[in-house]
């Protein structure tokens, strides 16, 4: 799967349930089933064309929900798993260094290059990041919406 737009992750959150279940031992399963579940709730209210109070509502409670769901899968479940860097992050990586290294930019030296056998240890740890911009502002959709509307007149869909 390449760069993903919004319409597609619709898609992925429609059969994501019940590709995952079972996947992972019995608390996390249902930690991640919930915070599935709670990010296809969100991402169905936010794409309803149409909104009454009652509706802004449920979307408020979804949000929190969704906000909560995601906070105790990073703090409960991301814990157990060691995530490193994919082959093409690694790459990717080990370009932009010897780039930034042959441009005379580097505040460091340039770190030697690790010999093939030694590719799971150059590998950096990942993890879910909460930290963005975007899921800041996911709290905020629903306040705005009464103000701006909503967002279904709008596509980044190519024609």
């Amino acid at each position: 799967m390449k760069k993903l737009a919004a319409r597609d992750f619709e898609d992925l959150l429609q059969c994501a349930i019940p590709a995952f279940e079972g996947l992972l031992p019995a608390p996390h399963d249902r930690l991640l089933r919930k915070m599935l579940f709670n990010l296809a709730m969100h991402h169905a209210m936010a794409k309803m064309r149409l909104h009454s109070d009652s509706t802004l509502s449920v979307f408020r409670n979804v949000t929190t929900s969704m906000g909560h769901a995601m906070r105790v899968f990073v703090a409960k479940v991301c814990p157990e798993y060691k995530t490193r860097e994919l082959d093409k992050e690694l790459a990717a990586r080990r370009r932009r260094k010897s780039k930034k290294g042959a441009k005379g930019q580097s505040a460091c030296p340039a770190e030697p290059e690790l010999p093939r056998e030694n590719e799971d240890d150059a590998r950096e740890d990942k993890h879910l990041n909460l930290n963005t911009y975007k899921f800041h502002r996911a709290g905020d959709y629903a306040k705005e919406i009464p103000e701006t509307g909503t967002l279904d007149n709008t596509s980044t869909q190519t024609v």
